[in-house]
């Protein structure tokens, strides 16, 4: 590792040489590295000296000063003028035409770096202004008579519009133009002469800015599309109308993430009233355009509704599919412009299309007229061609009128349920959109103002509960009206036919044939309804359902066993029974599920009647949680005499907390 003292000593030659030489540049390259070289050597014996002579020579550098304005000013003035007299004109290789101005302007920094080191004034600094603003002019002249020229053979489109691309293209240049050079004066000059450096060159690409936005505003027709929202009253767009609405606010969203980032990028050095005034108007169009956008995608969604098959014989409605495509374009336009008050007026609008419009079509859903696909047959098209058929009749009998009648009604009722099932299905899957909305919007953050969730007109919170309700009322419903008096039907026929008072041949007998418990679950599980929802509802909703029908079926079982009376064998056989139901009934959905919370109150009993004797129940503190005093001493009854019960109560209500 070379030595600092060193070093230093290496570059005071090349110093001398270069002052001798009158070589500026060199004389500056040299006098930095002695900069550096004495900073390095601070620690050493030396630093004193080094510093001492380091003060000598800036002292003999700043002599040139002089020279250096002298020799930057007749490098830099030929070159400015020759570029405030040149025409721009864009030539087919417009990148040649900015690398050349690039190439030019480093030779320029480098020039003025130079004079700048050895001269502290403010002359070289105005004529590096000068020439900037000069190559600024001639970056955005360019690119505007590019722009022109592409403009002026563009081709007419169908709608009798031209491809606005182009307009994109020379805005995102001059902004990158404008970005670009601020950036060299941010590495070149001091930081408070950044502002008055900048100023000029900033308001020269500006105003063409504002050239190429006027014509964007005039070719996209912009004016006409305000009054043609403004004159709808509540009709339906159409599908070309609302194309054309969603291109032109991808063009606006490119062209405020531009304006919105480039405004805030030079807040603090520069400011152009009319780029401001204009990024606010387009600002108001873009959000004019983009709510209408977003009421008219999501009735039209409405509208052209058709159930869509996601899985074999799951339907969920396509409002859900294309309402979410819509919102998340929206969403992610609004995103663009990372604008707080433009995101919070979007989002408004997503919810508000949510809660006023997509939400009432799902609720409604059972009452559309479309027709689903059954999975069950028809009761007619099991039955043989009656005589009058066979024979050329064609007057209808009594009865074939009143089956008719009935094939309808329970078409009927079986389309009604379809349409449930995909409603519950399409809430879940707005569920999840709400989700992911609500996550996104939690992680945007815009200090100082107050979080996007707190601004909403209807928390999305409550959103989810609306959606939420939907599916347990609905799985309630088809519960209640195609299920819950069935099953219990059921389970009151089977209920006489179980015995808990065995021998062991009955209970060995049960070990190889279904006991009359297994064959209710048996039945219940080969109920046509039960497995069409089965089939009709997605996992997680189905998954919903089947628990409030296991729930119910435990309640039924434990009022069945409590009429009751049990021996050890019966006692054994209903443990065997428990377990056997448990497991039919945890691999019936699609998906196998945990049913012990479920079972907790069964399995309570199948303790208690399994215990050798009474007292060890107060073995068990989980049975005492579960259950009530008075509910094990009526559960014990089943297998025990009452005099062996009496002190064992006694006990559990000494034990209890609340004796």
């Amino acid at each position: 590792m070379t030595d600092p003292a060193m070093a230093f000593h290496e570059h005071i030659a090349a110093f001398y040489m270069a002052l001798a030489e009158d070589k500026l540049d060199g004389l500056v390259d040299a006098l930095q590295s002695l900069r550096e070289a004495a900073k390095e050597a601070a620690a050493s014996p030396e630093s004193a000296l080094l510093e001492e002579m380091l003060r000598d020579c800036e002292q003999k550098a700043i002599t040139k000063g002089p020279a250096a304005v002298q020799q930057f000013g007749d490098f830099v003035l030929p070159k400015t003028g020759a570029l405030n007299k040149r025409r721009p004109v864009a030539s087919d290789d417009l990148a040649g035409q900015l690398k050349a101005l690039e190439d030019d302007l480093l030779l320029v920094l480098n020039a003025f770096y130079t004079a700048q080191t050895l001269d502290s004034t403010d002359a070289s600094l105005h004529r590096l202004r000068d020439y900037m603003t000069a190559d600024a002019s001639q970056r955005g002249g360019l690119r505007l008579d590019q722009f022109k020229r592409l403009k002026t053979s563009a081709k007419l489109n169908a709608d009798g519009y031209i491809d606005r691309h182009i307009h994109l293209e020379a805005l995102t240049g001059l902004f990158q133009d404008a970005s670009h050079l601020l950036q060299y004066i941010e590495q070149t000059v001091w930081p408070h002469q950044v502002a008055a450096t900048f100023a000029p060159l900033h308001k020269r690409i500006l105003d063409v800015v504002l050239d190429v936005l006027a014509m964007y505003g005039n070719d996209a027709r912009l004016l006409a599309w305000e009054r043609k929202i403004s004159m709808n009253h509540g009709q339906v767009e159409a599908d070309e109308s609302l194309q054309m609405i969603d291109l032109l606010l991808d063009e606006l969203a490119t062209i405020l993430q531009w304006g919105f980032q480039y405004t805030a990028s030079v807040l603090d050095v520069a400011a152009h009233a009319g780029l401001s005034a204009k990024i606010a108007e387009l600002n108001g169009v873009y959000l004019l355009l983009e709510q209408f956008y977003i009421s008219q995608s999501v009735r039209k969604a409405v509208a052209i509704a058709e159930p869509e098959e996601v899985e074999p014989h799951v339907f969920e409605i396509s409002t859900v599919q294309d309402t979410s495509f819509v919102l998340d374009k929206a969403f992610a336009r609004a995103n663009q412009s990372m604008h707080y008050h433009t995101v919070l007026a979007i989002v408004i609008a997503i919810v508000e299309a949510l809660d006023g419009t997509f939400m009432p079509s799902i609720l409604a859903l059972p009452d559309r007229s479309f027709e689903l696909p059954l999975p069950v047959t028809s009761p007619r098209a099991t039955t043989e061609p009656n005589e009058a058929s066979s024979t050329g009749d064609d007057e209808k009998s009594f009865g074939d009128a009143l089956l008719e009648v009935v094939e309808m009604d329970l078409t009927a009722q079986l389309q009604r349920q379809a349409k449930m099932m995909m409603a519950i299905n399409s809430a879940h899957k707005s569920s999840a959109y709400v989700d992911t909305l609500h996550a996104r919007l939690h992680e945007l953050s815009f200090p100082p103002f107050p979080p996007l969730l707190e601004c909403l007109p209807k928390a999305l919170s409550d959103l989810q509960a609306d959606v939420g309700q939907v599916i347990t009322v609905g799985t309630q419903e088809l519960y209640a009206i195609a299920l819950q008096a069935k099953l219990r039907a059921y389970c009151d026929a089977s209920i006489p036919q179980w015995q808990f008072e065995l021998n062991l041949e009955s209970f060995e007998y049960f070990d190889v044939h279904d006991s009359p418990l297994r064959r209710l679950v048996h039945q219940v599980l080969r109920e046509k309804a039960l497995r069409r929802f089965r089939r009709g509802l997605n996992s997680v909703t189905f998954e919903r359902l089947w628990r409030a029908v296991v729930v119910d079926l435990c309640t039924w079982m434990e009022e069945g066993i409590q009429t009751k009376q049990f021996n050890e064998w019966g006692a054994m056989q209903l443990d065997r029974d428990v377990r056997s139901v448990m497991q039919l009934c945890a691999k019936f959905p699609t998906e196998p599920l945990s049913l012990l919370t479920e079972f907790t109150r069964l399995d309570q009993i199948v303790l208690l009647v399994n215990m050798v004797q009474a007292s060890d129940v107060l073995e068990y503190d989980s049975i005492r949680s579960t259950l009530s005093i008075a509910e094990i001493q009526a559960r014990l009854q089943l297998r025990f005499r009452k005099s062996s019960i009496g002190h064992v109560v006694q006990q559990l209500h000494a034990a209890s907390p609340s004796s």
